[in-house]
């Protein structure tokens, strides 16, 4: 569904002249209402914002070489 705005756009494109602030209304009176966009989620922090006492224990330390079999398990 459209907002005002790309209805408006739309309409120019089609060679009728309207302004937006008469599409809004418009709009309303034929029960149409353009969609929202959710906000997008924040996946990763700052490293000023991470609480560091939270974050689980490195165990591994970066080093992924394992003594014997089966000694070293890691996830991604």
């Amino acid at each position: 569904m459209y907002g005002a705005r790309k209805v408006g756009r739309q309409m120019l494109r089609e060679k009728v002249h309207v302004a937006r602030c008469t599409v809004d209304p418009l709009m309303r009176q034929m029960g149409l209402q353009g969609v929202v966009r959710l906000k997008r989620v924040k996946t990763t922090l700052p490293a000023d914002h991470v609480n560091v006492s939270k974050l689980p224990c490195n165990l591994v330390e970066r080093d992924f070489k394992a003594d014997a079999p089966n000694r070293l398990w890691v996830a991604d």
